[in-house]
């Protein structure tokens, strides 16, 4: 079994486009969640559907990504 490993980078800034924050980047391997963390708390960046138990339907596609679920 592989073990379980966070990293973190300090001091990053993320373009969101219309804001920036800067905080430090954690990524948690075991739990797939990528967020930044901030004075005023964490920032989700990115979670796992299956980290939360949430899974996409079968045949179900992103418009983002044009990639489809198999059905």
């Amino acid at each position: 079994m592989a073990e379980s490993k966070t990293t973190v980078k300090h001091d990053v800034t993320v373009d969101f486009g219309g804001i920036e924050l800067t905080g430090a980047l954690v990524h948690d391997n075991e739990n797939r969640v990528l967020e930044l963390e901030l004075d005023e708390g964490p920032e989700p960046i990115s979670i796992s559907l299956q980290a939360t138990a949430s899974h996409p339907s079968p045949g179900t596609s992103s418009s983002r990504t044009g990639l489809n679920t198999r059905a």
